[in-house]
């Protein structure tokens, strides 16, 4: 029996807007992420407001624009059933939250939406799984099987099977095929032939350098600033992206030895756990950055020559 299939994208159809889509499939309601902007601003979460009872959420990355409103969905708006992500998706997605709760408290000491308990509850409630670990939904759910797979975006980051007899939905956002320093590409080869394929095309018209090419660029330019007698603040998430280029600044240092001449500096709210936490989740990594691990012992995230600070005095 065909299975009656309605897709809609609460928001997250625009440039750099969070993702929420709301797909159900006969009785069953998914929520697919439950994003936020990083200003938590009103707009999004009015439309949270309409959505009526939820069966379940999938998560797919661990960044505020993929879960930064599930606080809110939890502590304001009652919203109740399970949670589903890896491993590393939920314990990077609380260092996304506390960091942007420390953050906007810091600009708007009168900020009501959530609080820092509401984020430990609502984390409380995630259910975590394994890469292709098969998971039937409960209640109006129970003939619906979910699977994550790697995205190969962010550690954790998940491409969504969801699966009703012969039908298989695929919800795929924020994926990258190209292997990275601590990440492979993404798992594609068993996602063939979807009835139903949810994606994203945020850098459909973007042509991409080689990564090689990238890096001595941004290398390039970095140390031309130095020489120069200059300081270079690089923006960045705070437990996604930023692994990827703590690990290409650190090469660098360590390789050219520029630990004496320039201080290399990781600032965040979460800095220390954010690492610590890498450090401990190797096998969600590449397979080179596990046999590396394997054969040496060595932490891809044992950063000598990188100074942690979790706040601006740290940096006196």
């Amino acid at each position: 029996m065909t299975s009656q299939i309605q897709f809609t994208a609460l928001y997250g159809t625009g440039p750099h807007e969070p993702f929420c889509f709301l797909l159900e499939i006969d009785y069953c309601r998914i929520l697919l992420d439950c994003g936020w902007d990083y200003c938590f601003s009103d707009k999004d979460v009015e439309t949270l407001k309409r959505i009526g009872h939820i069966d379940a959420v999938l998560i797919s990355h661990c960044s505020i624009q993929h879960l930064g409103a599930l606080p809110y969905a939890v502590s304001k708006l009652g919203l109740s059933c399970p949670i589903y992500s890896t491993l590393p998706t939920w314990k990077m997605g609380q260092m996304f939250m506390y960091d942007a709760f420390q953050n906007v408290k810091e600009r708007n000491s009168e900020f009501t939406h959530f609080t820092i308990d509401d984020v430990d509850a609502t984390f409380d409630r995630f259910i975590k799984l394994k890469y292709s670990q098969d998971v039937k939904l409960p209640d109006r759910g129970d003939e619906i099987t979910i699977t994550p797979f790697s995205a190969g975006h962010l550690l954790g980051g998940t491409v969504w099977r969801i699966s009703k007899e012969t039908e298989e939905i695929v919800y795929a956002v924020d994926f990258n095929h190209k292997r990275e320093r601590h990440l492979d590409g993404a798992t594609l080869e068993a996602l063939r032939r979807p009835a139903v394929l949810i994606g994203d095309c945020l850098n459909v018209r973007n042509t991409h350098p080689l990564r090689t090419k990238r890096d001595e660029q941004l290398l390039t330019d970095l140390i031309t600033c130095l020489r120069n007698n200059g300081s270079v603040l690089m923006p960045t998430d705070t437990a996604g992206r930023c692994l990827e280029l703590l690990q290409i600044l650190h090469t660098h240092w360590t390789t050219n030895k520029l630990a004496g001449t320039y201080s290399l500096v990781f600032l965040s709210n979460t800095s220390k756990p954010t690492i610590d936490f890498a450090n401990s989740m190797i096998e969600w990594m590449s397979d080179k950055t596990q046999k590396f691990f394997d054969e040496t012992g060595s932490h891809p995230f044992a950063f000598e020559n990188l100074r942690i600070c979790s706040n601006r005095s740290d940096l006196d």
